[in-house]
């Protein structure tokens, strides 16, 4: 029994010696591919880099915040021209898009705060003085021109990225806003779900006409004063999107949405009629039974009321 128990012990202690070497020879291995390979040395250098492209991403965030902390809700502040020209220029390569192909360079920034693919938009000068651009290929847009954004790059009912905001004209080596969307998206049946609206955007006359898939609307910033037909013939929307108080044009915004039912809300107290107009009129060819809520004691109140109030589809209601 007792040398049974001495050849146990000293196969253990010679498992234990053998495990013992076989460490020292890993360890050994070990520090020789560190210090051979450089691991340590090239851990450092990552290190480094990211520290370094974070920074660089740090002083973009921070260059982007104070340009947009340029405006106001209502968007009335002047643009600081250069905190957009740092922007964009410190660092050219992150605000061109990598799938844009245009050897002009101009650059572009959307409502999400990332690059733009300006290949997507056609887009011109629409005031020089006060720095604005119109998503369109013309000086100012008018029904008859078409859309701006190809109905083609529409997919699965959505555009490609995001709609711009700011762009900076290289040729110009100026930053401008993009304060009008009029006909960008005329005709445009694939589209389903409109794209967010920047908030410096003054018109969207005619932006979603012939639109006929459009399920759901944007919601309308406050910076907006025209909708001349903006929604004209979106057979397909069942809710409007509510109007801001900012908005004083809306002539046929909702004509032909044979589909649309529930409440459109109206923040404007002041509505002004077109001079072929004999009465607002916003709701053409609207069957279904909708309810029309405007401001108490204005104008827009009178206004819609005589248009409508004998009307047996819409209701008109105060708040």
């Amino acid at each position: 029994m007792k040398e049974k128990l001495k050849k146990q012990t000293g196969i253990t202690l010679i498992a234990l010696i053998i495990s013992i070497i076989v460490m020292l020879i890993l360890a050994a291995v070990s520090i020789n591919i560190i210090i051979n390979q450089g691991i340590m040395t090239k851990s450092k250098e990552a290190v480094n880099r990211y520290n370094e492209k974070a920074g660089e991403e740090q002083a973009n965030l921070t260059a982007w915040e104070q340009l947009m902390g340029q405006y106001s809700d209502e968007g009335d502040a002047e643009l600081d021209i250069e905190t957009a020209l740092q922007s964009f220029t410190a660092n050219p390569q992150n605000y061109i898009h990598p799938e844009q192909s245009s050897t002009n360079k101009d650059r572009a920034i959307g409502t999400d705060g990332k690059a733009v693919n300006l290949d997507l938009w056609d887009y011109s000068i629409l005031n020089e003085e006060n720095g604005e651009i119109v998503l369109s290929n013309v000086s100012y847009g008018c029904e008859a021109n078409g859309p701006s954004y190809s109905n083609n790059d529409i997919i699965d009912g959505k555009i490609k990225g995001t709609v711009p905001q700011y762009i900076y004209l290289e040729e110009n080596k100026k930053v401008y806003v993009v304060s009008s969307m009029n006909n960008v998206f005329i005709g445009c049946t694939n589209l389903e779900y409109s794209p967010q609206i920047p908030t410096t955007v003054k018109e969207l006359d005619y932006t979603f006409i012939g639109c006929t898939n459009l399920k759901k609307a944007p919601e309308i910033p406050n910076t907006v004063e025209s909708m001349d037909e903006t929604f004209k013939y979106c057979t397909s929307l069942t809710q409007a999107p509510d109007i801001p108080s900012s908005v004083k044009i809306m002539s046929y915004i909702f004509a032909g949405c044979t589909n649309l039912t529930g409440t459109v809300r109206i923040n404007s107290t002041s509505i002004e009629k077109k001079s072929w107009e004999s009465k607002i009129d916003c709701f053409t060819n609207i069957t279904n039974n909708i309810t029309v809520q405007v401001p108490a004691n204005s104008t827009t109140y009178n206004t819609f009321n005589e248009a409508y109030g004998s009307s047996s589809n819409i209701t008109i209601e105060t708040f």
